[in-house]
């Protein structure tokens, strides 16, 4: 995690020098996401799960109404659990929350379309790519236990991929500031288990992001 913060001031760099060209935007955005597992009738009965995200874009236009979009960005993902188990009597014992937590780093490219106006909005569709940096179960404290971290990272393909969907506004803030304002939508189509499912299913990563951008044009 610290190698991949440690890039963030040269990519910032990279992207003030190639902004000086005006079909070039560039900014950051940070975002909350509602994310949910799926692919076997297990995970597909948990709770979702509230997480965040943050990162860089950037935007170039092709034309006044078409445009490519990328973001690079760390977005949490997963599903809250609440297992039910009993003890040797067959009597219920206190339920507990468990959070499977995917951390991700997420490369997007869109094509992205802007209708006219004073607050043009814009969406678009297109390919995504993430790399899984950790896979943990958190098990929440409950009565006199404290809270415990399980990696299972080792369990999980490194990469996963899927389709990235988004919706948005464009309020401009001056002639080079604007604020981009929609939800995302990151679904998940690859099997990001290593190890058998149960039924011969899959685990499947999806995530839906409430997002705020800052861009200099």
């Amino acid at each position: 995690m610290k190698k991949v913060f440690s890039i963030l001031p040269l990519l910032l760099l990279s992207f003030f020098i190639i902004g000086q060209d005006s079909q070039l935007s560039f900014g950051i955005e940070i975002g909350t996401t509602i994310s949910k597992l799926r692919g076997n009738e297990f995970v597909e009965n948990h709770d979702l799960l509230y997480g965040f995200s943050a990162g860089l874009l950037t935007e170039y236009t092709i034309s006044p109404h078409f445009a490519l979009r990328s973001g690079f960005a760390f977005e949490r993902k997963g599903a809250d659990a609440t297992p039910a188990y009993t003890d040797q009597n067959g009597e219920p014992l206190p339920k507990k929350t468990v959070q499977l937590q995917y951390d991700y780093l997420i490369l997007t490219t869109t094509a992205a379309y802007t209708t006219n106006g004073n607050l043009p909005f814009y969406f678009g569709a297109g390919p995504y790519i993430g790399l899984l940096l950790k896979q943990q179960d958190v098990v929440k404290s409950y009565d006199q236990f404290s809270e415990r971290t399980r990696d299972y990272t080792e369990n999980h393909k490194k990469l996963d991929a899927g389709l990235s969907c988004e919706l948005g506004i464009k309020l401009p803030l001056s002639s080079h500031l604007l604020l981009d304002i929609g939800p995302r939508a990151n679904i998940g189509l690859t099997n990001t288990s290593k190890i058998p499912v149960i039924n011969d299913g899959s685990i499947k990563v999806s995530s839906i992001e409430l997002a705020l951008g800052l861009r200099y044009r």
